[in-house]
């Protein structure tokens, strides 16, 4: 190999490692700004976390004012803000397992360009050697070994180094799928803790239309509403169910068709403005119970969720 070779040789692996460690310095600055978001997004958790719990109490407590005897309503709301905590939680946990990924991979990154800058004097010191007339080929010949043992290493961290990578690319996923979760349970719970039930009219009725004195006369209830709440988009097009409770026994009076093969446990509305249309109740069964009460429920995902302000007792 003569001289313009090499000399060439070397240029060329001057420019790779100069090329590789502006790459390393760029994705150095990238880690450090990934940590630091991290640690602001566990602090935003924490708050959040706190909120919540303050939530869930007052949520439970604004459910027992309810005055039910069915203890699934106060069940079905705390379990609610329950699943946001711990949803939360596991925000919390995906952020500090983010966070110590992208702190390894700064560490990662600092111990290549290390290896590199090492493999790199090496190779310097051995085209230096390489041009004397008197050169020690035995020292070359470690020298050399030194270096490919150098690049072996900085090849398996680096290995490491991409493996660390896709990991941390998977975490960020699933942290916006936990987040988007997150975001429709705190839109329920808005709505839930939020939406206020105006209650126009509820009355017992006979079968023939007039007012029922007497639980063994009641036919139906009649149930007018009006719904408000501070963002009245979030409740736009969603399904509510309307429910009548048996305070006494905890059991809700299952709406009555003329076959009685096609009974429901509640009449389900969608909400399309206000005034909400007359909901006709049919419950002519026998009454098994003293006291009862209208409750309104939002209606998602397969689930029912009371709302804090949307009781009513019946006056019969």
């Amino acid at each position: 190999m003569n001289k313009t070779l090499r000399t060439i040789i070397i240029v060329s692996v001057i420019a790779l490692m100069i090329v590789g460690l502006w790459y390393l310095e760029k994705e150095v600055t990238k880690e450090k700004d990934n940590v630091e978001k991290y640690e602001k997004a566990l602090d935003a958790e924490k708050d959040d976390n706190e909120r919540l719990r303050n939530r869930v109490k007052k949520l439970t407590q604004r459910t027992a004012e309810l005055q039910v005897e069915n203890d699934l309503l106060v069940r079905k709301n705390k379990t609610l803000g329950d699943s946001l905590i711990a949803l939360n939680g596991r925000v919390r946990v995906l952020n500090k397992r983010l966070q110590k990924q992208s702190e390894k991979l700064i560490t990662q990154d600092a111990a290549l360009q290390k290896l590199r800058n090492e493999s790199s004097g090496l190779v310097n010191k051995v085209a230096d050697l390489r041009q004397k007339k008197d050169a020690d080929k035995s020292l070359i010949q470690q020298l050399d070994k030194k270096r490919a043992n150098l690049d072996k290493k900085i090849g398996q961290l680096f290995l490491e180094k991409d493996s660390l990578e896709r990991k941390t690319l998977e975490g960020t996923a699933e942290l916006a799928t936990l987040n988007k979760q997150f975001n429709e349970k705190e839109r329920t719970l808005q709505i839930v803790e939020n939406l206020k039930i105006a209650f126009d009219e509820v009355e017992a009725r006979k079968k023939n239309n007039k007012k029922a004195r007497r639980l063994r006369s009641w036919n139906y209830t009649l149930i007018n509403i009006q719904m408000n709440t501070p963002d009245m988009s979030m409740i736009q097009g969603e399904e509510f169910v309307v429910k009548i409770i048996d305070k006494d026994n905890g059991s809700v009076l299952a709406t009555r068709e003329a076959s009685g093969s096609n009974d429901e446990k509640g009449e389900k509305f969608i909400f399309n403005g206000n005034p909400v249309p007359p909901i006709r109740y049919s419950n002519y069964q026998k009454k098994m119970g003293k006291n009862y009460m209208v409750q309104i429920f939002f209606f998602k995902n397969g689930k029912e969720y009371p709302l804090v302000f949307g009781g009513m007792d019946i006056d019969i």
